[in-house]
C-alpha cells in the first residue's frame, strides 16, 4: 500500500510538472509573438514616417512613391535587407481647402497582406521638381556636380 502512495505521488508531482511546462511553453510563445508582432507594426510606421519625410523634403516624387516598391529607406538600400520583400507602400493624395498643400496618407502594408501595417497622413506642400524651392547656399557650393539636390 505504502508503494502505490509513493507511486501516486510521483505521478501526480509528474503531471503537475507536465501541466506547467506546457502552459510556460504556451505563454512564452504567444509573447514571442506578440514582441514580433510589436516589432513588426513599430518598423511599418518608422518606413511610413520616413517615407513621408522624404515626400515633404521633396527626396522623392509622389510617382515614386505610388510605384508601391520600397528601394530605399532614408540612407538604407534595403534590397541588402528584408525590408523589399516584406513591405509595400500604397499612397494618395487629396485636394484640400488650404492653397498649396495636399493631403497625403502613407500606408506601409505587409507582402503577403496581412494585418500588420503603419499609416500616417500629413499636409504636405508637393514640389513640382526636385529643383524647385532649393536655394544655392555655402554648403551647396561645396557638393560635386551629382551630389547637389
Amino acid at each position: 500500500m505504502r508503494r502505490g502512495g509513493i507511486l501516486l505521488e510521483v505521478l501526480l508531482a509528474l503531471g503537475i510538472f507536465v501541466t506547467t511546462g506546457i502552459f510556460a511553453l504556451g505563454a512564452s510563445r504567444t509573447a514571442l509573438g506578440a514582441m514580433t508582432r510589436a516589432r513588426d507594426e513599430a518598423l511599418a510606421e518608422d518606413i511610413a514616417r520616413s517615407k513621408l519625410a522624404e515626400l515633404e523634403a521633396g527626396l522623392v516624387s509622389v510617382a515614386e512613391l505610388r510605384e508601391g516598391a520600397i528601394d530605399r529607406v532614408g540612407s538604407i538600400d534595403v534590397m541588402d535587407t528584408r525590408l523589399a520583400e516584406q513591405w509595400e507602400i500604397d499612397l494618395q493624395t487629396e485636394r484640400t481647402a488650404h492653397r498649396g498643400l495636399t493631403l497625403v496618407t502613407i500606408t506601409v502594408r505587409q507582402v503577403p497582406p496581412g494585418e500588420i501595417s503603419g499609416r500616417f497622413q500629413s499636409l504636405v506642400a508637393l514640389r513640382e521638381s526636385e529643383e524647385e524651392g532649393y536655394r544655392e547656399d555655402d554648403i551647396m557650393r561645396g557638393l560635386p556636380e551629382g551630389e547637389r539636390p
